[in-house]
């Protein structure tokens, strides 16, 4: 299940060839010029129990899809790692794990998700303008800026990536922009293995860049979130 924060995380599973989606985003999304024209999704139930507009857990839920599509557009659904929500041009900006950005855009009907249109993809790209090698690609975490600035196509991804711990700077279609500072405790941080670093990435006003690896540090107790400036929130595991 994902859920989707301007202000922090987007935690988000991953699914060979599909992903659950409830959406929280906001209506009436911007027109675009991009081009979407093809449903990948299929409708999903949370639970036999459960339809679209009922409470659980204190959460109203605003309806389900599941992500999937045949060929090159199935592969480019796979390993999705990170999300975020583009207010102005109307567009799900969604990260895979292979070094990709993939263009969605959510559909719904008297405020209920119902299916999701794929609108492109674009892989990253190196300072060279090449395309990543595999264990510099895996790209875990994602971030917005200038997403809901009443400017189109002014916007700006953050991109953590796992196996080559970093946090760069790229264009929403894939170009590199810059790279970014990590977090004090991130930067020469004993991880707990090669594929255990950087796995969620968000933004606020007030704590800048905050980040999180995968698993806890090597000798923490307990996963934490850790910021830019230095302040760190343990996260306890109930």
């Amino acid at each position: 299940m994902v859920s989707l924060t301007h202000r922090f995380f987007a935690a988000v599973p991953r699914r060979a060839l599909s992903l659950l989606l409830v959406l929280p985003l906001a209506l009436g999304a911007a027109a675009s010029a991009t081009e979407c024209d093809q449903n990948v999704s299929a409708p999903q139930r949370l639970h036999p129990r459960l339809r679209d507009g009922d409470r659980f857990a204190g959460l109203r839920l605003l309806g389900a899809v599941r992500l999937s599509a045949p060929g090159a557009v199935g592969e480019a659904l796979h390993g999705l790692s990170g999300l975020a929500w583009d207010a102005d041009d109307g567009l799900l900006h969604a990260l895979s794990d292979f070094g990709q950005l993939v263009h969605l855009r959510p559909r719904f009907s008297n405020g209920v998700l119902t299916g999701v249109d794929f609108c492109g993809v674009h892989p990253l790209l190196s300072r060279a303008g090449e395309r990543l090698p595999p264990a510099w690609a895996d790209a875990e975490g994602l971030a917005l800026r200038n997403g809901a600035n009443g400017r189109r196509g002014d916007g700006q991804l953050l991109v953590a990536f796992e196996r080559v711990p970093r946090i760069a700077v790229y264009s929403t279609t894939g170009v590199w922009s810059g790279a970014t500072v990590l977090p004090p405790a991130l930067r020469a941080a004993a991880y707990a293995g090669p594929n255990q670093a950087l796995e969620s990435l968000g933004e606020s006003r007030r704590f800048g860049l905050v980040a999180a690896p995968e698993r806890p540090l090597r000798g923490a107790r307990e996963p934490a979130l850790y910021a830019r400036d230095g302040q760190t929130w343990p996260v306890r595991m109930e």
